[in-house]
């Protein structure tokens, strides 16, 4: 039940109270995880090269001293071709870059395995550049995680609760004294890693470890987290991707004002906001920049943001097997490499959303074009963000800011209707600028406009027909990433993961329908559930655990699949996403919906609703009829037995009065007797 709401009944019983009382009142990849995993595919290991292997690209995926070692060259694709990427290069350099390089120079070609090896062996280190991190603002037993009445959800709950300690790094002493050594881009405050391999920060998972982490009132941890996501934009303008070098030329999506947005919220902690706004601003003004470009759509031209990042050569984390796949594309190689880095940037890696969906290549990776996508979910972040920043603005009383980030979240929402909204689906659609036409398959991100738009109530009765038109609901073990396509990429139909069904959850309740917020608590406590069913109750044979992703066709928390890499427990954003997810229906009013829609402009979340219409956003309204009408009963209750007591009470002051008076006046005739007998 949603806050707002739940003011509006308190109003109704402060009305109907004076008629009762008649007087007197009483007193709520993953996603951009690459990393040097072994790949699945088959990629033939070498005992010997000939001669360099040259790629024809001209935009790596990192700059710096260290570019021409870990993200592009000879050294790198040796390694690939040797089968050692997972080895070398190592975590560390034995000398500079150049020495390094020099070194590599000095051998020969053909290059044997063992050669190659020696070299590894002599220049690198294969060090941990992290260690465990203990956070002071965590507490064994916060108060809010206790008070959950459902014992299964409090019992995951709290197992949540107990592994952000597990999952908090730092990075060494070492790398902060010989940052040239390492390829990271470290930071200074300690954060949550997601767990399994990916043992390093990562951009937009953050954003669900601060929802999480907010629910178990380590605002502290959080306020670090933020800082270091600060620090990152202002020594290099924008959020990598990652904090590994190979994954610095790209971002994620751009959810940083909304982790500091829902700190604020949470904290009222304005110094705090207001020292971090600059950044904020500095990031939006990247995407701006950077992630912004004209788009011609029915003769129009919009403004709109896509994920394009400048690299146009193959991933480090999986070079040979993306550089084959460019090279057998009908596609030109660089179009294919580029498309493949900003998939990675969406967090999106891999789905068919970002294939072609016709011809000989169609749902695979050498058909992507990414590049040639304007999708619905950046776009909507862009202008979530906007708002934010207006809405901090305005609370710390710096009006004409506020205007500013009010003015681009208007004109933005306008481009958003105009270019995404598709009258035959009755839906936002992404739009794939290749075949100059929308793309009408399900994606949960199809749903995020409903997060900042003002739907009228015809809109909000179309994408309930569009959601079960497409069986959306069906499935027992939550939201599906798409529907089933012709796809085993990890982004694909069966697996859910977690950071796009909470939004497609908070997506559905921010329409305060009640059918569509039915709806949501529904696919809420079955994600619960299926997250507790992996925990707790794993199927025979299968390992317990928390996972980054599971299978929507079950409900017995099975795993998802596919994709490059086995699949990973931990998880970090599976665990922050599953903590809100429970504490948003369990205590609304302080973890709920309403608490951030709250915190807008009055003009933003409209007037009162009258009663009638009040009723209607409510999924159980015979169930709050019924609480309505025992609450009078109780009332009335209450104000009979409260005037049978005034009365008592009247009757025995009256006795007391009456008898003090009687007392007083046999006193005085005592005193008068005695003054006789003196």
């Amino acid at each position: 039940m949603e806050a707002t709401h739940l003011l509006g009944w308190v109003a109704i019983l402060a009305f109907l109270a004076p008629c009762v009382f008649s007087g007197e009142p009483d007193q709520t990849q993953h996603s951009g995880h690459a990393k040097e995993l072994t790949h699945v595919g088959k990629v033939t290991e070498l005992l010997s090269i000939d001669a360099p292997l040259v790629v024809n690209c001209s935009t790596p995926v990192c700059d710096g001293p260290l570019k021409d070692i870990y993200c592009i060259g000879p050294i790198l694709t040796a390694a690939w071709q040797f089968g050692l990427q997972n080895s070398c290069p190592g975590s560390k350099l034995k000398g500079s870059a150049e020495s390094v390089l020099d070194n590599f120079k000095n051998l020969t070609y053909p290059l044997d395995r063992s050669t190659f090896t020696t070299f590894c062996e002599d220049n690198f280190d294969n060090v941990k550049f992290l260690e465990s991190a203990k956070f002071d603002d965590w507490k064994d037993k916060p108060e809010p995680l206790v008070k959950i009445p459902d014992a299964k959800r409090r019992k995951i709950a709290l197992e949540i609760h107990r592994r952000w300690n597990a999952l908090g790094k730092k990075f060494t002493t070492d790398v902060v004294a010989n940052p040239q050594q390492y390829p990271v881009t470290p930071v200074p405050n300690p954060f949550i890693v997601p767990g399994g391999d990916f043992d390093i920060y990562f951009y937009w998972d953050s954003y669900w470890v601060v929802e999480g982490l907010l629910v178990s009132n380590m605002t502290t941890t959080v306020r670090g987290i933020i800082s270091n996501f600060a620090h990152l934009v202002e020594t290099h303008g924008f959020i990598p991707n990652s904090g590994k070098l190979q994954l610095s030329t790209r971002s994620q999506p751009p959810l940083f004002t909304q982790m500091l947005y829902e700190y604020f919220v949470a904290t009222g902690d304005t110094n705090f906001t207001r020292s971090m706004l600059p950044s904020v601003e500095k990031e939006l003004l990247f995407w701006e920049s950077k992630r912004r470009f004209t788009v011609t759509k029915d003769g129009a031209n919009f403004d709109v943001f896509q994920y394009k990042t400048p690299s146009n050569c193959p991933r480090p984390e999986n070079f040979l097997v993306d550089y084959y796949q460019g090279m057998n594309s009908t596609r030109k190689p660089e179009d294919v490499w580029s498309s493949t880095t900003s998939a990675c940037e969406s967090g999106w890696d891999f789905s068919s959303r970002w294939f072609s969906m016709n011809g000989s290549q169609a749902y695979t990776k050498k058909s992507i074009h990414t590049t040639a996508i304007v999708p619905v979910d950046l776009n909507t972040f862009m202008a979530w963000n906007y708002r934010a920043v207006a809405v901090m603005y305005k609370k710390l009383n710096d009006t004409a800011k506020s205007s500013t980030y009010r003015q681009k979240f208007n004109d933005f929402s306008a481009t958003l209707e105009k270019f995404f909204w598709d009258e035959q689906e009755g839906i936002w659609l992404d739009y794939d600028m290749e075949i100059s036409s929308p793309r009408r398959s399900f994606y949960p991100s199809n749903l995020f406009p409903l997060l900042i738009l003002k739907s009228t109530g015809d809109v909000i009765k179309r994408v309930g027909e569009y959601l079960e038109k497409n069986s959306v609901f069906t499935l027992p073990g939550g939201i599906p990433s798409t529907l089933p396509v012709n796809s085993t990429e990890q982004w694909d139909f069966p697996n859910v993961w977690a950071p796009t069904l909470h939004l497609f959850v908070m997506s559905l309740l921010s329409t305060r329908d009640a059918y569509l917020v039915q709806k949501a608590k529904e696919t809420a406590d079955r994600f619960t559930s299926t997250v507790y069913q992996g925990m707790f109750e794993p199927v025979e044979g299968l390992k317990a655990g928390i996972w980054e992703k599971y299978d929507a066709r079950k409900a017995d928390g099975s795993h998802g699949g596919g994709g490059e890499y086995p699949v990973q427990e931990g998880f970090a954003w599976t665990n922050g996403a599953v903590l809100h997810l429970i504490m948003m229906f369990d205590q609304p009013a302080q973890f709920g919906f309403a608490r951030r829609q709250l915190s807008l402009e009055p003009e933003e979340i409209g007037a009162v609703a009258p009663l009638k219409s009040m009723l209607g956003q409510f999924p159980n309204n015979f169930v709050i009829a019924g609480l309505l009408l025992f609450c009078l009963a109780l009332s009335i209750l209450f104000v009979v037995v409260a005037n049978h007591n005034l009365r008592r009470a009247l009757e025995r002051r009256r006795e007391r009065r009456n008898s003090s008076e009687r007392d007083q006046v046999q006193r005085l005739l005592r005193e008068m007797s005695d003054d006789e007998d003196e």
